[in-house]
């Protein structure tokens, strides 16, 4: 019985022509090169459908720029590990991490796993990378982010006055004042007013 498996993986530049090629886990490499079946996705991302991996082979492909191979990213290959759940084949966790690791996922912190299948909770990435401090001038990018709706969206109030406040998308809530002068140049900014 042979597997399918996919791999979705970035060589960093787009409209390449790629290939790729086995090899044992002593690095020999194992059959002809790969010369078919690999899509471009876009913006250097790239994609094989792998439709019949033999069970018993276990080592890595090396996809590659077949104008420069040292353009290359190595994925695992675990034939060994491969099982299904409901019907499709997935990776155990330890080629699947690996594999993923490569083409820059990140795995570092899984949910779970269900023989072997990874969970990985995105929710909590997702809020790690919008509540990152100090990634933008000293603000996270959810903070970032409402200062810029609210100025650029927002309701205003005291234009013309030299003091302007900035009410974000709630509608309620003063997210920037800003101190002009006669000729609109700002010469204070305050963010989230008390």
């Amino acid at each position: 019985m042979s597997y399918p498996i996919d791999y979705t993986f970035s060589l960093g530049t787009a409209s390449l022509t790629v290939h790729a090629q086995l090899y044992t886990t002593l690095g020999a490499a194992s059959g002809a090169a790969i010369t078919t079946g690999i899509v471009e996705l876009g913006d250097g991302w790239y994609s094989y459908h792998f439709a019949a991996m033999a069970p018993t082979f276990r080592g890595s492909i090396k996809f590659y720029d077949s104008a420069d191979a040292t353009t290359c990213v190595f994925c695992a290959v675990d034939g060994v590990n491969v099982g299904s759940v409901d019907g499709v084949a997935v990776e155990t966790e330890n080629s699947a991490t690996f594999a993923a690791t490569i083409a820059g996922a990140v795995l570092d912190e899984p949910v779970g796993t269900h023989d072997g299948l990874i969970a990985v909770n995105l929710d909590a990435k997702v809020s790690e990378v919008w509540t990152l401090a100090s990634a933008i001038d000293g603000k996270t990018p959810q903070e970032a982010l409402q200062y810029i709706s609210a100025i650029l969206a927002g309701k205003v109030s005291g234009a013309g006055t030299g003091t302007e406040t900035f009410v974000g998308l709630d509608g309620t809530t003063d997210r920037v004042v800003v101190t002009v002068d006669t000729d609109g140049n700002r010469s204070a900014v305050e963010y989230d007013p008390a």
